[in-house]
């Protein structure tokens, strides 16, 4: 941070690219940035600089844009330099950053930048001079060609070259021997035991260690070198261990192998059939040849014909494998003997790496000892020579422009044609170096003096020829290669089979194909390349702002060119003269491109943005650039929720500081029309959820385009197609996969995109053609599974500790309080359908377990408890608040450690080992007196009284915001307030706490008991369960619960006045200090709880530089193979993109595994909460239609009532309807599902004649209930209630009249009204109706509300 908040960068060219670098850089926050570029402004310049406008026309471009980058960050001071550079000015600076394409200059500055020394004085005062080069980075474009040079100079130091956190890892024992081996956690010691992963490389193999106990230096002479003990040591060389163990072998079915049977091989000697000799072999150690031998064939081979070991037994076959929890270091006899405990922790060590000076990497950029030039697209570098096509060119135009003093003149044909022919020159004259040099002299692509010759089509064949091709193609031949042996055999099949094998003609063949598609690919970029293409010009200033930021040392620069382009993006034939003139407008250099037909429509288009938050910032900041939606016809709708913090400024780059507060969606808009006027925005501060569908309406989507303002949806008006595209610019999935929900029934196509630190991605949905968003990306990883006994009793990393405290959040100020608030809805409604439910047996044994640990678990947890604060805190204010934070802080600090102390005493000893082995740690207790000495017990008082006081109403929610009159307002605890004060806190603290007790619940150790060992509790009768419930009714009954408030917590980890932050931060901590784990600042704890991953402007500028390419394909309708998605790090110089995934076909049948209920099914979970896939049931199902995709529909007919819909899909589509739900949102928001419809199941257990001769379907259910209890004939008494009161239930009006309903009424009676909404997809489980158990994998079920 030091460096780069004093490092000095000046930036040369301020168009697109310069703009852009600068941009980025500024908000990354550098000590100073200079601006260098006296050319006047042209029109044309708004298309791709945001921060001029059309007064600034005719004023130098630096001048103009100073002052506004200055506005994104204070910090940083921001100047101009006008006239010429200067070795002064040049040599005062730490990085030059060139953005214009003179290579003269470029060669000048490379040369000087790379001799800059500095000089000093030694106490004897002479001079010493040290090399100190000045990091020169070259970038520049040429339409939708783009490059980026890098050299940090002949030897420079890198520090972190991935950016990955080093591992830490627990160590289980350390030998004393030569090369000391460390032992790691295993998985046989404890489910957390992870992998060493340190690669044995000079910079990531390197360890230190700590918590050692025991290993101390033997003598006191050798503490110099080796420290006092091993913990004190320094840094080791680590390595990998490997073991040498038999390799056994698959038998194969020759031998009688089965295909899984795996043995082992012995060494054989060959003996010659003809003479009986031993074969000869220099290579063997023996000299004689070997063969393996499985040991089931060794009984009738001599002993004589074995390889024998020194030790003269017969040899096996061995192989090396890696032992993954170990590793070595250097020579440890020197300590004393490990006696337990330890981490080893990862400890990067700088690198030294060099950088070749410009002149020298044009002719060869990437030597062969070096790493490769990064290549972006896997396709074109399957070609071989497209990427050196790419250098080549890259220089030709570079000559041109010094013979010219110009680029290309866009669409010239003429200018094209010398840069070729100048390309082609450059190009020989390398190939004849490679011959006399070697490859590693020169790099060049394909020799461009071959006769090129067209690919060829399989257009206009006859059927004869087709089927030929056909033949070829289906043995696996590539089609074009299958076209090329056809034709050259004048479509002889046999011959074509034949010289698909003939290497010599193939390659004759190809390579004409190849050379005719390499000029091609020439032509078509160097006729764009005068022009200046915005998404590009993003792109590669977002790619070399983050160049400059590793001048920090963090992060691998470039290796040293990174060579881009997009020519998917241009047209696919050549355009007219009339199209691509100019036009006079800031669009002239997409017209040029593009045309100007593109380009209205590209102005007149309507986007739907999701979001507005970094990524959003720049996109809309691309789309008022590009011109979308600057037409009259034009609109992006852009929507989002959110409000505009402090954190956000240092990368959304349309907000400043006075516009905290206040409106993303509003504030974003409103700045790019400044960028350009003519931009039309409609802003809306919405979620984009099925909540608001009646904003978003059909006719949104398909009709006119524009969204219902007043909330008051409308039909489809006809007088449009709708929304052309959506975009997302959202940061969770959750939000993520909705929208791409809407696109996928609306089929509409989806540009995706995020970003992660320094990595970023971006995803092309296409209707019909590819994956969805839902099937394409996995949810994000949340990281790895915890066990939950280690979150409850076994930390061991202030992480466990930070979830931990996440949890206990959820537990105590979520969970029961949401619990509480629903009860308090209707607490006698509760009450008494609970005791009628529990007293006629109409519960299950696992529903009365379940309402029983709602009301009062084990550890006295629930309803109980919650009315009981309630009513404290009602009744006694700020004396009960801190009575019950005080109490929780002794539970959880003091007797929570008490009881692991009495359970698992310290020299415990389980199955012939220490129970309280690393990564255990013994527990100490911890005690509230120290609350004014202990920041943390203070705070965690303080923050739990206030959340208390919140949950139950004697506060307010927290909350800020905007009022109606535009004042901001918020609902915080004052910071004057006594309520924060520790001090005044500690007067209502008990005198005299409850003394702590054993307690009786078990605790779960994580291990795995001995059959026999443990008894569990008696087994409660249903009758018994029953009675412990209504007892509990009971007691909540009498408690009363008039007046009493519930309202539950919303985390949110940006409002620091809140308590929440507040509240993980001192949990976490106090319970690292009961396990003697190093606290954590308060900081950490907010990134690791609130999931925040640090954004940054460069990663969040090139995601959404990819993805306005994809909207330029997408206006031009190309075809699925132009599209790409990527995948990208800057930290490891990861820049791939490729073609999107093709649509998932659902076809065939198969087998699935259901996905088991932790709550209901907690046997098929293992203590990691990990499924255990050999107990899971599998589920058969069939693909109808067979085949579709997700893009398909399977629509109902209007008007269908329940029974209608149900005799629809089973005739229609021999589909039966499983059941059938809704997803609505609670008061608290919510969501939950409700059932509607479920197919009446049949348990084969109940005997139904026997039912219906017992029980009438007359009876009231409590005689109904106590008739099936006297019948001994009925063995399971909880099968035949459940199926009498479904007979009764079907009998019944209520059912007939669902059955009868409109299935439209029953979707209204659960979601409200549904006007306006033409349509909607239905949550519906369904199963093939002629096979039993057969699940239908069907598309979505659409039913029309019309």
């Amino acid at each position: 941070m030091a460096k780069l908040v004093s490092m000095k960068v000046i930036i040369v060219g301020l168009k697109g690219i310069g703009i852009e670098t600068a941009k980025n850089l500024v908000l990354a926050g550098p000590g100073s940035v200079i601006l260098s570029d006296d050319e006047l402004t042209q029109k044309v310049d708004l298309g791709a600089n945001f921060f001029l406008s059309e007064s600034d026309v005719g004023s130098p471009r630096a001048a103009a844009c100073a002052s506004r980058l200055q506005e994104l960050n204070a910090l940083v001071k921001v100047s101009v330099h006008t006239g010429d550079l200067t070795e002064d000015l040049v040599g005062s600076q730490d990085v030059v950053v060139m953005t214009t394409t003179n290579s003269i200059d470029m060669f000048r500055w490379n040369k000087f930048c790379r001799s800059r020394t500095i000089s000093s004085y030694d106490l004897r005062g002479r001079k010493l001079t040290k090399p100190a080069p000045i990091r020169f980075i070259a970038v520049g474009s040429y339409g939708v060609m783009g490059y980026i040079f890098s050299d940090f100079g002949p030897e420079f130091t890198v520090a972190d070259k991935s950016g990955e956190p080093p591992v830490q890892r627990v160590i289980t024992s350390i030998s004393q021997e030569e090369s000391g081996v460390i032992s790691l956690l295993d998985p046989s010691e404890s489910e957390l035991a992870k992998k060493a992963d340190i690669e044995d490389t000079e910079h990531q193999g390197f360890v230190s260690f700590s918590e050692v106990e025991g290993m101390y230096s033997k003598e006191e002479s050798g503490v110099k070198l080796w420290g006092h003990s091993i913990n004190t040591s320094g840094v080791w060389r680590a390595k990998e261990v490997w073991k040498t163990i038999p390799d056994y072998l698959i038998v194969p079915k020759s031998k009688g192998g089965d295909g899984e049977k795996k043995a082992t091989q012995y060494w054989v000697h060959v003996r010659d059939p003809a003479t009986g000799e031993f074969k000869k072999d220099k290579e063997k150690p023996d000299g004689l040849e070997w063969k393996p031998v499985f040991d089931f064939e060794c009984k009738d081979i001599p002993t004589s014909d074995f390889v024998l070991t020194e030790e003269g037994d017969r040899m096996q076959r061995m192989t090396n494998v890696k032992e993954h929890y170990k590793v070595k270091i250097g020579d440890t006899r020197n300590y004393s003997k490990y006696l337990g405990g330890g981490l080893l922790q990862q400890v990067y060590q700088p690198v030294q790496l060099s950088h070749r000076s410009l002149i020298d990497t044009l002719q060869q950029p990437t030597p062969l000892d070096s790493e490769p030039m990064p290549a972006v697209d896997g396709e074109k570098e399957a070609l071989g020579w497209w990427y050196p096509m790419l250098h080549i060119l890259n220089q030709a135009l570079y000559q041109f422009q010094c013979l010219r003093n110009r680029a290309p003149i866009t669409n010239n044909e003429k200018d094209a044609e010398e840069v070729i022919e100048l390309a082609k020159r450059l190009n020989a004259s390398y190939r004849i170096m490679r011959e006399f040099g070697g490859e590693s002299v020169a790099m060049a692509t394909i020799d461009l003096s071959v006769p090129g010759k067209a690919p060829p089509s399989a257009k206009d064949l006859t059927t004869a020829q087709s089927e030929a091709l056909e033949s070829l193609t289906s043995m696996g031949t590539g089609q074009e290669r299958a076209l090329l042996a056809l034709k050259e055999s004048n479509w002889d099949v046999e011959a074509a089979m034949m010289m698909c094998f003939d290497e010599e003609t193939m390659n004759r063949l190809e390579r004409a194909v190849n050379v005719y598609k390499c000029l091609s690919a020439m032509k078509k970029l160097v006729l764009a390349a005068g022009a200046e293409f915005q998404p590009l010009a993003v792109f590669l200033g977002g790619v070399c702002a983050q160049e400059v930021v590793k001048h920090c040392g963090k992060f691998t620069p470039l290796n040293q060119w990174l060579l881009f382009d997009a020519i998917e993006v241009l047209p696919n034939s050549s355009l007219p003269a009339t199209e691509t003139a100019p036009q006079g407008t800031r669009y002239d250099h997409n017209i040029a491109l593009f045309g100007k037909t593109i380009q209205q429509k590209l102005m007149n288009s309507k986007t739907f943005m999701v979001g507005c938050g970094a990524l959003g910032c720049e996109l809309l900041k691309n789309f008022a650039l590009l011109g979308v939606a600057c037409g009259e016809s034009g609109l992006i709708t852009v929507t989002d929720g959110d409000r505009i913090e402090v954190s956000n400024l240092n990368r959304q780059f349309l907000f400043r500081k006075q516009h905290v507060k206040k409106p993303k969606s509003v504030t974003a808009a409103a700045a790019a029309t400044v960028m350009n006027k003519d931009l039309r925005v409609h802003a809306l501060e919405l979620l984009a959820t099925p909540e608001t569908e009646k904003v978003f309406c059909d006719d949104f989507w398909n009709g006119s385009g524009r969204a219902s303002i007043e909330g008051k949806p409308f039909l489809r008006s006809g007088n449009g197609h709708g929304i052309d595209f959506t975009v997302n610019a959202l940061d969770n999935v959750k939000a993520r996969k909705y929208v791409d929900s809407q696109c996928v029934l609306h089929k509409k196509p989806l540009l995706e995109s995020g970003t992660e630190g320094t990595k970023f991605n971006h995803m092309v949905i296409l209707p019909g053609q590819t994956v969805s968003y839902d099937e394409g990306e996995a949810d994000a990883p949340e990281g790895e599974a915890i066990p939950m006994c280690t979150l409850r009793n076994f930390p061991s990393t202030i992480i466990h500790c930070i979830e931990w405290a996440r949890g206990q959040f959820e537990d105590l100020f979520v969970t029961p309080v949401a619990d509480l608030q629903e009860f308090l809805k209707n607490p006698r409604q509760y009450i008494t359908e609970l005791r009628e439910n529990a007293e006629s047996f109409s519960l299950t044994a696992n529903e009365i377990q379940l309402a029983i640990d709602k009301l009062c678990d084990a550890e006295g947890n629930g309803l109980l408890r919650s009315v009981s604060q309630a009513r404290r805190v009602k009744d006694r204010g700020i004396s009960a608040c801190v009575e019950i934070a005080h109490t929780l802080f002794t539970q959880k600090f003091d007797h929570a450690m008490r009881d692991l102390q009495h359970q698992f005493p310290k020299d415990m000893i389980v199955n012939g080992k220490p129970f309280w082995a690393p990564p255990k740690r013994y527990p100490n207790v911890l005690s509230a007196t120290d609350i004014l000495s202990d920041e943390y017990i203070s705070s965690f008082i303080v923050s739990v009284a206030n959340l208390i006081a919140v949950a139950y109403g004697l506060h307010p929610l927290p909350v800020n915001g905007i009022d109606k009159d535009g004042n901001d307002y918020d609902t915080f605890v004052s910071l004057n307030s006594h309520w924060r004060e520790p001090t005044m806190m500690t007067t209502f603290i008990p005198q005299n706490p409850t003394p702590w007790q054993p307690s009786t619940v078990k605790i779960d150790s994580g291990l795995e008991e001995k059959k026999g060992e443990e008894k569990g509790p008696e087994t409660q009768s249903l009758q018994d369960m029953v009675r412990s419930l209504t007892s509990l009714l009971d007691q909540l009954e009498s408690g009363g619960f008039d007046g009493l408030t519930a309202q539950p917590a919303d985390f949110e980890k940006d409002l620091d006045l809140n308590f929440h932050i507040d509240f993980i931060s001192a949990a976490a901590n106090l319970r690292a200090s009961n396990y003697d784990i190093p606290r954590t600042s308060r900081h950490k704890t907010k990134m690791i709880a609130g999931k925040i991953i640090a954004a940054i402007a460069t990663s969040t500028a090139c995601a959404t530089a990819l993805v306005s390419m994809e909207l330029l394909k997408l206006v031009q309708q190309k075809s699925k193979c132009q599209f790409r998605d990527s995948s990208c790090s800057f930290a490891v110089n990861q820049f791939q993109l490729s073609e999107p995934k093709a649509a998932i076909v659902y076809s065939g049948y198969g087998e699935r595994k259901i996905v088991p209920d932790a709550l209901t099914q907690p046997e098929l979970f293992d203590e990691m909460g990990k499924v255990k896939e050999d107990l899971v049931p599998v589920r058969r199902w069939r693909a109808y239609p067979d085949p579709h995709t997700k893009w398909d529909t399977l629509r109902l007919p209007p008007g269908l009532t329940l029974e209608g819909g149900i005799e629809f899909l089973k005739k229609t589509h021999g589909l039966r309807l499983s059941s059938w739900s809704v997803t609505v949102k609670d008061a608290d928001g919510k969501s939950k599902g409700r059932q509607i419809y479920a197919e009446p199941a049949v348990d084969t257990s109940v005997d139904e004649s026997l039912l219906l001769k017992t029980v009438s379907l007359e009876d009231s259910q409590q005689k109904a209930v106590s008739a099936i209890m006297r019948c001994a004939a009925m063995k399971n008494k909880q099968a035949y209630t459940t199926r009498w009161k479904l007979l009764k239930e079907m009998q019944g009006s209520e059912y007939r009249s669902k059955m009868q309903a409109p299935m439209r009424d029953l979707l209204e009676s659960q979601l409200g009204s549904l006007q306006g909404l033409p349509e909607m997809v239905l949550e519906v489980s369904m199963e093939i109706a002629e096979e039993l158990n057969v699940e239908a994998i069907t598309p979505p079920v659409i039913l029309p509300l019309t």
